[in-house]
């Protein structure tokens, strides 16, 4: 007996059978559809929670909504659409399509017709929106632990940490022909933490994110203006509050680093540590004991490190109040020219001498919290290397590498993990 894959008309009609249900089943749904569209009356809710459920093994969002009914009542109602990012946030206005007769069968207008959707998704789907492996979902309140692949993006607390300053930056910067922009300023944000964390190029950038022109422009506008740093203070100031510790610190930890350079990086922005034989950039950093960036400063690896400790004290006393910063630890990489610097300056330098019975690397008291940093700065893979053709641009990646460990600091959130991916 042939098998019916064999059997070309067999198929063709399996095939077509197939099809002509399809169809039926798509009409069908289009008229339920466009008749509770027709009768529906229309109000005005807001989504005051977002509840978090599972669609196969992955975790979707449903928005919870609150509206009054044309007879006054306060009516609440769970969207039976889910998605994954959420399509709402909590606090959005959305607009509300309901029967007389049933209210309690409301559903939100931009989703009537995908509301009926769930029952034919396939389990392979997230949502209708949202195709299965976009990049850095949103996740706004997740119960419990938070799956790795929803903590890339900037959840609800954490942006509201600065969305008042890019919000107001918006509004001084207006475009000359009145048009607000197409992508949001959140977005834009999220796609440069997303690059700070995963190293990717400008144009590998996932597509649900805005285009690499659109970050590529703001990155460079908040490099050059200072509203990077500006970020990154606003939020070193709030978690050093939280410690019960003054804005400014009175002892800085200056350390170098030498990076390797990508290729494409030019020549004149790198050199060769001649000492760690490394070519590339030497990257320096002044922290304070909570291991919270106060200046850095990414020159040439052939500069020596005295070079950079004079720029990096300059720095902290440039981005400090005066007076405050009273002393700093140095390694013994640091010579006498940035100890008179800074006593010119007004900072006791102290150079820390390594113990001479010590083998291998021996955590210094104070000294060792520089290297901390230096650690966490690896997890974010574009400061792994250098990839930036201005020095400038290096600098950003680490006040945005930092802005984001302090954001989570803030909110209570951790970072995924690279181990065991």
């Amino acid at each position: 007996m042939q098998s019916q894959a064999s059997n070309p008309v067999a198929l063709r009609r399996s095939l077509f059978a197939f099809g002509a249900v399809s169809v039926l089943g798509g009409l069908i749904l289009s008229g339920v559809s466009v008749s509770y569209l027709a009768d529906a009356e229309r109000a005005r809710g807001t989504v005051v929670a977002l509840e978090w459920g599972t669609h196969g093994r992955d975790p979707v969002a449903h928005s919870v909504v609150k509206f009054t009914s044309a007879d006054g009542t306060t009516r609440k109602f769970e969207s039976s659409f889910d998605s994954n990012p959420p399509t709402s946030e909590k606090g959005d206005s959305v607009e509300v399509l309901y029967r007389a007769d049933s209210p309690e069968d409301a559903r939100i207008n931009e989703r009537a017709v995908c509301d009926l959707m769930p029952y034919l998704r396939s389990p392979e789907r997230v949502g209708p929106l949202y195709p299965r492996g976009s990049e850095g979902r949103v996740v706004l309140e997740y119960p419990g632990e938070q799956p790795p692949a929803l903590q890339e993006r900037l959840i609800g607390r954490r942006w509201a940490l600065i969305e008042p300053l890019i919000s107001a930056w918006k509004a001084q910067h207006p475009s000359v022909n009145g048009h607000q922009g197409a992508y949001g300023m959140r977005e834009i944000v999220n796609a440069l933490l997303y690059q700070s964390r995963t190293g990717c190029q400008w144009d590998y950038l996932p597509h649900d994110l805005p285009p690499a022109g659109a970050v590529r422009y703001y990155f460079c506008k908040w490099r050059d203006d200072g509203t990077d740093q500006t970020i990154h203070d606003l939020l070193r100031w709030q978690v050093r509050e939280r410690k019960r510790r003054l804005a400014d610190p009175s002892l800085v930890v200056l350390d170098t680093q030498s990076l390797h350079a990508a290729a494409g990086v030019p020549a004149a922005t790198t050199g060769r540590d001649a000492n760690k034989k490394v070519p590339g950039v030497k990257r320096g950093l002044a922290v304070d004991v909570l291991g919270l960036v106060i200046a850095v400063v990414v020159l040439a690896a052939s500069v020596h490190d005295n070079v950079a400790g004079i720029a990096l004290l300059n720095r902290v006393v440039a981005g400090t109040e005066p007076g405050v910063v009273k002393k700093a630890l140095v390694d013994q990489g640091f010579k006498n020219a940035v100890v008179d610097h800074g006593a010119k300056a007004g900072i006791d330098v102290e150079v820390v001498k390594r113990n001479p019975g010590d083998t291998g690397f021996v955590p210094q008291s104070k000294r060792w919290v520089v290297e901390q940093v230096n650690g966490i700065l690896m997890l974010h893979r574009r400061l792994v290397r250098d990839y930036e053709h201005r020095s400038a641009s290096a600098e950003s990646r680490v006040y945005w590498a930092i802005s984001d460990r302090m954001s989570r600091m803030l909110t209570g959130t951790s970072a995924p993990a690279w181990r065991g991916a």
